[in-house]
């Protein structure tokens, strides 16, 4: 579903729709869109700031610019200083920041989350949902966070999709979906697998 909604795969059928226009036929990099995959997918070769500024620089954003927003993008995620460090010096909440900072660089209209917090302990975790909180209400973005645990996306979440197998189980509100006690027991069936996706 998140690669279809990116424009990485086609859907054997239906629509993708943003913002009320039709962009099923769209490629990636014509549709308001940026995703943060598991793996953060960094370059390994480039510092932090020119990460974060791949995007500005394809545009051919100003230097100076460019300069300003990635200072932005590095506050925002809470990373003032790290803007030299190579990603190999970094731990893996700072990756995921740094990710997420270079999907926020070019404003897009949604952005796609694949299980943001896989591999970090619990401290950076919690620190992760409240920055995805905080960036969402920041910038009045759409997020769309792929999650195969329920309790993480329950606390960031306006609504919540639970799917199986790409069939949908649920939709509703985090308190819609909590009080669907057949919902849950369908979802926590599925979990030890890892097929259930919110």
């Amino acid at each position: 579903t998140l690669r279809i909604i990116a424009g990485l795969e086609q859907p054997d059928s239906g629509k993708v729709i943003l913002n009320g226009e039709d962009v099923t036929a769209f490629p990636p990099e014509k549709r308001a869109v940026n995703t943060v995959f598991q793996n953060y997918a960094l370059f390994p070769h480039m510092n932090v700031q020119r990460n974060i500024a791949y995007s500005l620089n394809l545009r051919k954003v100003k230097k100076d610019e460019m300069a300003r927003r990635v200072d932005e993008l590095l506050s925002i995620v809470q990373l003032e200083g790290y803007g030299k460090r190579m990603p190999a010096h970094l731990s893996g909440g700072q990756r995921q920041r740094v990710a997420i900072a270079r999907a926020l660089a070019c404003d897009p209209q949604l952005l796609l989350l694949d299980e943001p917090a896989a591999g970090m302990n619990p401290e950076e975790t919690l620190a992760l949902m409240d920055l995805i909180r905080e960036i969402r209400d920041r910038f009045d973005l759409t997020v769309l966070i792929i999650e195969h645990h329920m309790d993480l996306v329950m606390n960031v979440s306006d609504r919540i999709f639970v799917l199986n197998f790409g069939k949908p189980l649920a939709e509703g509100t985090p308190a819609e979906i909590q009080s669907n006690p057949e919902v849950i027991e369908a979802y926590l069936g599925k979990e030890d697998d890892g097929d259930g996706d919110a």
